[in-house]
């Protein structure tokens, strides 16, 4: 039966857990750990849920670096009401596996909820599989300052950026995505297919929908070969939304969310900033009368990868500089968003650890 949820026994590989309010746990670290072949989550954090819109998250400063988590049933890795959380270094492969009966068959790489100030970087997120989510790394709802960088994201059948509600100035910022998305959409199903950017307001079933706001999407590369047509999709509840300076390079053709939420005339979505993205071609977004942002000043041509099809970050080192190489646009402020990015929009090196000088290139990687 294909559901968002099962109903599996829930087993996993380290997990911490700390349900009472006034209890902290604090300074936790978790490295060179191999999880494999658990029925549901590799790592996993657990605070309390009634602190999961609040700033005194009871667990805190967390760092899991260097780990592995293969053929989990459920997430790889997964951080509920979390303060101070860094994810560096992990490699995750197979997440939502199936290949037990006793697994759950669902799970992104990695997923946030209610967490505030969490920092992943420089991470793989392989092969996600699932109905629901099944994203290579997702930021679930009630979450501020997540940043989401120097990752590769490969072939995760619920797609590459997946942002659902009441989430404040999060960014996914210089990741290589490859072949991500390849979920079909199953008629009188709700879950969706696979998505190349999807944003919705989901704050828990029969709540009323709210948010994201202010989401800053620059500087990365998706790369999707003939044969996937991932969606787009944006709510109307969504407001305040960067998108610049990505590379979309779909040799098939971009679809969108024909969810009642994600239609044209469920919008307008409010400050919405979206140009300076390089496209191999027109189809590569949704058309404007199909989805509810479109780009105003878009650039067409081929980036010329390295190793196009390749899975690796270096395979995605654009060949064109006429395209790429000091074309990208400064990163600034959403109209009416006074905060922006913790940390600030620039980074000191590009995700092949290079040193970032001059003036900004689009796409992921500097090209020298």
């Amino acid at each position: 039966m294909l559901t968002g949820n099962g109903n599996q026994n829930y087993g996993w590989g380290v997990r911490v857990v700390n349900s009472r309010v006034k209890a902290m746990l604090n300074n936790i670290s978790i490295s060179k750990c191999l999880v494999e072949n658990v029925s549901h989550s590799g790592i996993r954090f657990t605070g309390n849920h009634g602190l999961s819109t609040q700033d005194n998250k009871n667990i805190q400063n967390v760092k899991v670096f260097d780990n592995k988590v293969l053929r989990a049933g459920g997430p790889a890795m997964q951080a509920s009401v979390v303060k101070n959380i860094e994810f560096t270094n992990n490699e995750t492969n197979y997440s939502g596996s199936f290949d037990d009966s006793r697994k759950w068959g669902r799970g992104s790489g990695l997923w946030v909820w209610g967490c505030l100030d969490a920092l992943i970087e420089h991470n793989s997120f392989r092969n996600a599989n699932g109905p629901g989510d099944s994203a290579g790394c997702h930021i679930d709802f009630n979450n501020k300052n997540v940043i989401i960088q120097y990752n590769v994201s490969e072939n995760n059948v619920g797609g590459f950026i997946e942002i659902l509600g009441n989430n404040y100035n999060c960014t996914y910022r210089y990741n290589v995505s490859i072949n991500d998305g390849s979920r079909r959409k199953v008629a009188k199903e709700t879950l969706g297919a696979g998505t190349m950017i999807g944003m919705n307001g989901y704050v828990g079933d029969k709540k009323t929908p709210v948010g994201p706001f202010n989401t800053y999407l620059y500087n990365n590369t998706i790369y999707v070969k003939e044969g996937i047509d991932p969606e787009a999709g944006f709510s109307k509840t969504v407001s305040g939304v960067f998108i610049a300076n990505n590379i979309f390079y779909l040799e098939g053709h971009a679809t969108f969310d024909e969810r009642k939420q994600f239609r044209p005339e469920s919008g307008p979505i409010p400050n919405v900033v979206f140009k300076n993205n390089l496209y191999l071609k027109a189809d590569n977004w949704p058309d404007a009368s199909k989805v509810m942002i479109t780009d105003n000043s878009p650039v067409y041509g081929d980036a010329q990868f390295a190793n196009k099809g390749g899975l690796n970050k270096e395979d995605y080192v654009p060949k064109n500089s006429d395209l790429i190489k000091n074309k990208g646009i400064d990163i600034e402020l959403i109209p009416a968003d006074t905060y922006g990015i913790k940390g600030g929009f620039k980074v000191s090196t590009d995700i092949l650890g290079n040193k970032i000088s001059g003036l900004p290139d689009m796409g992921a990687i500097e090209i020298k």
